[in-house]
């Protein structure tokens, strides 16, 4: 194997790794968070494990659009845009010291 497809296969194996941790990161990480989301909007510790169902609803509901809009345009500009509004994207999280 010449040096130039190895490297390509190492990059498209790193992109994807990449691509591949942005769902689970973002199902674990408001999960250290419950016990303070819960007491700010004063709902029980039962009511904050829809946090993840409304995640995860939300998930299944966009793949339906995410696949016609890549299937008509492409799959590289729908992962492109995907990235930058999730780069972007205002945190609701207040930047106070603990």
């Amino acid at each position: 194997m010449t040096s130039a497809p190895r490297r390509a296969g190492v990059l498209l194996t790193l992109i994807l790794a990449g691509l591949s941790m942005f769902g689970p990161f973002n199902v674990d990480a408001p999960l250290p968070a419950f016990g303070e989301m819960g007491a700010e909007f004063h709902v029980e510790p039962a009511a904050m494990q829809l946090v993840v169902s409304v995640y995860l609803l939300a998930f299944a509901l966009m793949s339906l659009l995410h696949g016609p809009i890549s299937d008509a345009v492409g799959r590289r500009p729908v992962m492109l845009i995907g990235i930058g509004v999730y780069v972007v994207a205002p945190s609701d999280a207040p930047c106070r010291p603990p």
